[in-house]
């Protein structure tokens, strides 16, 4: 397989999976919810408010993972049980973090940028049992290469 290419799910998303407790997303990415979807799980929806501006790491890896767990605890608070999942992802290009882009021409800037290069994909998630406190928190990195994009394929 190479680098990028998703392999095919497990069989376990065919199917229900059922978790006798109390499932939280924080979050109300409709990706998020979609794979969560996917694995046949039941679960509720409840945005994190937390401002993600206030927190910073030099260390990509490291700001998923304080995101992830800011959005989970953020959420946990509010809830007397079950367990609250938060994730996050950050893309770096040349040793920068790229933002999520504030609007149509900022988003054909950065696709621009990102077209026929070489970057990376930083994915953190944390689980909080809101009962207990506990947690446990992780990040991955993706090394991902855009195609050389044409302007009239980025512009649409």
């Amino acid at each position: 397989m190479r680098r990028g290419q998703r392999s095919a799910p497990p069989s376990l998303c065919r199917e229900a999976v059922h978790i006798s407790r109390r499932l939280v997303l924080a979050s109300a990415s409709p990706r998020r919810s979609h794979l969560l979807r996917e694995l046949g799980l039941d679960f509720e929806v409840i945005p994190s408010s937390i401002d993600e501006s206030a927190i910073d790491h030099p260390d990509p890896r490291q700001l998923v993972k304080l995101l992830s767990e800011a959005k989970a605890a953020d959420v946990a608070a509010t809830v007397d049980d079950g367990l609250v999942i938060g994730s996050d992802t950050v893309v770096v290009f040349d040793s920068e973090v790229l933002g999520k882009p504030r609007d149509r021409d900022e988003a054909v800037q950065m696709l621009k940028r990102l077209s026929g290069r070489e970057h990376q994909v930083y994915s953190g998630a944390c689980v909080i049992d809101a009962a207990s406190g506990r947690s446990l928190c992780d990040a991955s990195v993706t090394v991902v290469r855009f195609r050389q994009l044409s302007d009239s394929i980025i512009e649409n």
